[in-house]
């Protein structure tokens, strides 16, 4: 079945969730032994309980090991807007199947910070906006890694690096974006385009 036939029945749930758009919302289920706290509980999972919404979970103990001032400068970790945070998004192995709820590791119920368990695991991030980021080709001798950006006519994504407060990659004027960064931290926005043109691609190419 594909994903709008999957979708059709659950579209009386996206006035239950905020910026929600023709996406509908799955928890996708998962176990998490240890101290890992589920970020949707029961209650939450029978509104949203639909399709694409991936079930993620807290661990602060494991997010502090990498991301804690002491920890190591090549382990990215990222940061983000509320209008960027993830909850309610999905996120999808990129090369292989994976169970991306045991990948990502968040510091706490806003899921407006992250990690990975293993960051040479390759992903992509969509969100209730329809906007997505895809991470890939970390190397685990230099740190560095590449991020590809898309963006919808309405709606722009962008990353900066802990390097100053500049953009390093941006939607707004490119549907589709990417490049190589090589910070440690990396901070993820979402905001409305408003009237800004839009070009297909930056061909960059990456």
């Amino acid at each position: 079945m594909t994903r709008p036939l999957q979708c059709l029945t659950s579209l009386v749930v996206l006035a239950l969730v905020p910026g929600q758009s023709a996406h509908c919302a799955v928890v996708k289920q998962s176990s998490a032994p240890g101290s890992k706290i589920p970020l949707y509980d029961e209650s939450e999972r029978s509104i949203n309980g639909y399709c694409g919404i991936t079930q993620l979970f807290v661990d602060k103990t494991e997010y502090e090991k990498h991301c804690e001032e002491k920890s190591t400068s090549k382990w990215p970790c990222f940061k983000s807007s509320v209008d960027a945070s993830l909850q309610y998004v999905t996120i999808e192995p990129w090369l292989e199947p994976l169970d991306m709820p045991k990948e990502i590791v968040l510091m706490d119920k806003t899921a407006s910070a992250f990690t990975l368990s293993d960051p040479s695991v390759a992903f992509t991030i969509t969100y209730s906006t329809e906007v997505s980021l895809r991470y890939y080709d970390y190397d685990d001798k230099t740190g560095c890694y590449k991020i590809h950006l898309h963006g919808t006519d309405k709606w722009r994504i962008f990353v900066s690096d802990g390097n100053g407060d500049d953009r390093d990659i941006d939607t707004q004027h490119y549907t589709d974006t990417g490049k190589q960064l090589c910070s440690k931290w990396i901070t993820i926005g979402i905001k409305d385009k408003y009237y800004l043109e839009m070009h297909d691609s930056d061909n960059r190419g990456i």
